[in-house]
């Protein structure tokens, strides 16, 4: 167990549910400090009554990453010439080749990702053809599924009739707080964001600063957006 003169944590452990990694104070000396005091003993004793139940039975954690194994442009490279293609490209002017680690090689896209051509519907196309169910729908934002007319109609109208992005206050910024609120009867106010990772650091800092804790919780393993004070150690070896 760990401390409060520990850096990083006060808890490593791993869950027994699979797929699911373990629970992880954060402390908050990693995080932009507006606020200052000492640890919290409830959430501290809280971690660690969770990490005994389940450190009892460690051996049985498993990575979500081990389960997936390398995916099949591995296994037939024909069939994926052209993303190999353009990766291999790709890392010559971009780190990594991509603009995002979930998208890297050693997230899982082993031995490169998969290049889209295009999207209709619930369906995605690669450069080289191949056609997929898109369960990942751009991380959440395309729940109606790609180029849905009515949207795509819409936003062109707006771009043609407005414009792109000024950095300035628009009515229509109002107007869809208020849809949001109207769906949702526990919010009841709303800060639009760009990323989950502006979200999150507001939510971070808002929770910590009407709260007066120090720490926070986060589960092991999972991705909390990409700040420096919640990204680290992802994905977890299971050897430590």
């Amino acid at each position: 167990m760990g401390t409060d003169s520990d850096p990083m944590a006060v808890v490593d452990a791993r869950l027994r549910v699979r797929g699911v990694a373990g629970l992880r104070v954060v402390d908050a000396s990693v995080m932009p400090r507006i606020v200052s005091g000492n640890t919290n003993a409830p959430t501290l004793m809280i971690a660690e009554k969770a990490a005994r139940m389940i450190l009892e039975d460690r051996a049985a954690a498993i990575s979500p990453h081990s389960l997936r194994g390398r995916q099949v442009s591995a296994t037939q490279p024909q069939r994926y010439a052209r993303s190999a293609d353009l990766f291999e490209k790709a890392c010559k002017v971009i780190p990594g080749g991509v603009n995002s680690t979930a998208r890297a090689v050693w997230s899982g896209w082993d031995p490169h990702p998969l290049y889209v051509e295009s999207g209709k519907g619930a369906h995605v196309t690669d450069v080289d053809g191949n056609t997929y169910i898109a369960y990942l729908l751009g991380l959440g934002p395309m729940i109606l599924g790609h180029r849905p007319e009515a949207i795509t109609k819409a936003v062109v109208e707006a771009i043609e009739t407005h414009g792109t992005v000024f950095a300035m206050p628009m009515e229509a910024e109002t107007t869809l707080a208020n849809k949001i609120i109207a769906a949702i009867p526990s919010v009841e106010r709303v800060r639009l964001c760009n990323t989950g990772t502006e979200a999150v650091i507001y939510a971070l800092r808002l929770a910590r600063t009407f709260t007066g804790r120090q720490k926070v919780i986060r589960f092991e393993g999972m991705y909390h957006a990409f700040s420096d004070g919640v990204y680290w150690t992802k994905p977890p070896s299971l050897d430590k």
